[in-house]
């Protein structure tokens, strides 16, 4: 019983990393987005019609 509670615990532990690492990165690649489309409007518009 205690083994199989560590192991959801483990596996828990994981996909809650897992998680936080893609929500980091998709914020970060977010906020790279918004400093490109501030810099260089015109290539995103360019980009986003293609």
């Amino acid at each position: 019983m205690r083994k199989s509670i560590k192991w959801t615990l483990k596996g828990f532990g994981i996909f809650v990393g897992v998680v936080l690492i893609i929500i980091i990165v998709f914020i970060i690649s977010a906020v790279v987005s918004g400093i490109k489309e501030a810099s260089t409007p015109e290539t995103i518009s360019a980009e986003t019609q293609e």
